[in-house]
């Protein structure tokens, strides 16, 4: 429930240099264990190095249209860029890896954090932005030496109490989030913010009542949340860069589906990058709070609700599952189809009006496969429904 406060004689440099040395240990430990993927890990890095130096040289460097503008800036600090990309990249290549490696990981994305955040952030957000990441960098070192020592408890009070300040003093009236506008990203803003303002309040009350643990666990999970927010973010922006150079360049321009259709091609590679973040960061905010299976718990049970017709039972979660598979089969015909009839048998020499003929023919082939499959997902036996369609004809 609580913390030690402190042995006798045990100061702060002494639970530091233990933090240090079991850190040491870890390391150690990891690299023991992970050696092939480290080297992976490198050559990776490289790859991303050149990769981002190649992107950033490939933008308009006039460009002022949007989203390229904001892509341009970003890839305009490839090194942040890259530094990114190759942390956030460690938490794959080492799944099983000592915490102290995931700290490490994290606690170096907040430099290039800073170095990207003025690319794209209104000037009045980028100072909180800002200290928001300086506190979770406090927060993540404190965890990663000071963990298990009487130190934590005053520590972990102050950034509770800083960063409870903070967010009131940002949504004060005429505060920065009042300027954000009526817009629901905005509304869904402050409103994260109060909540996280409330919880940090909480924090630093359980910690002055004695309930250590929790105060730490609400802290730590309300600044962890915050500043993968700004991660995922400044990922989205990295990764919006890369699509729209994608369709820009040289080797895009190849296809004439892709040139004919960039800019339908961008704006929906840029909805599912914006999409996956945001869930990847309700799905990473849930497991900081512990949230996580309970969450997936009650949604399992809500996608296990059946419905009965004869002897056809349907649950929600079957419903879902065959929208979606016709509804993916459905773009996939669209892209194959497009590509075939306009790179492929546009090349050809063909009666005038058969590269059209052979297109929908082929799209319409793909959505009747993707149908079947989509029944055959929820349970229903294609076979029988071949044999109802052949006897009537």
């Amino acid at each position: 429930k609580g913390l030690r406060t402190g042995e006798a004689g045990e100061g702060l440099g002494a639970a530091l240099a233990a933090g240090v040395a079991r850190s040491q240990r870890e390391l150690g430990y990891f690299f023991e264990s992970y050696r092939l993927r480290i080297y992976l890990h490198l050559l990776s890095t490289l790859a991303i190095l050149l990769a981002v130096f190649w992107f950033r040289g490939k933008l308009e460097p006039h460009t002022t249209e949007q989203p390229a503008y904001s892509a341009r800036r970003v890839l305009d600090h490839p090194a942040a860029g890259s530094l990114l990309a190759i942390a956030l990249a460690g938490l794959v290549f080492y799944p099983r890896a000592p915490l102290s490696v995931y700290d490490l990981a994290l606690l170096a994305t907040v430099p290039a954090v800073l170095r990207l955040l003025p690319s794209f952030l209104p000037p009045y957000l980028i100072r909180p932005a800002i200290a928001a990441s300086v506190l979770f960098a406090i927060q993540r070192t404190g965890t990663l030496l000071l963990a298990g020592s009487g130190h934590q408890r005053p520590g972990s009070l102050a950034l509770s109490i800083a960063g409870a300040a903070g967010l009131l003093w940002l949504l004060r009236k005429g505060g920065e989030f009042e300027t954000l506008g009526a817009h629901s990203y905005a509304r869904a803003l402050r409103g994260a913010a109060r909540i996280s303002a409330a919880a940090l309040l909480l924090a630093a009350a359980s910690n002055i009542a004695g309930n250590v643990s929790l105060g730490m666990f609400l802290t730590s999970g309300v600044l962890s949340s915050s500043y993968l927010l700004l991660v995922v973010v400044t990922a989205v922006r990295v990764a919006d860069g890369v699509l729209i150079v994608s369709t820009r360049s040289q080797a895009a321009g190849v296809s004439r589906f892709v040139a004919q259709r960039k800019d339908a091609l961008v704006r929906s590679g840029l909805r599912l990058i914006n999409l996956s973040a945001a869930v990847g960061w309700i799905v990473l905010t849930l497991w900081l709070f512990d949230l996580l299976d309970p969450t997936l718990g009650l949604v399992g049970r809500v996608l296990a609700a059946s419905l009965s017709v004869g002897k056809l039972h349907l649950s929600l979660g079957a419903v879902l599952l065959f929208l979606f598979t016709v509804w993916v089969s459905v773009l996939v015909s669209r892209g194959i189809s497009g590509l075939l009839e306009v790179d492929v048998l546009s090349r050809l020499d063909m009666p005038r009006g058969l590269p059209s003929v052979i297109g929908r023919l082929t799209r319409y082939t793909l959505i009747s496969l993707g149908f079947f499959s989509a029944l055959a997902a929820i349970g229903v036996d294609v076979g029988q429904l071949t044999l109802i369609g052949g006897a009537l004809g």
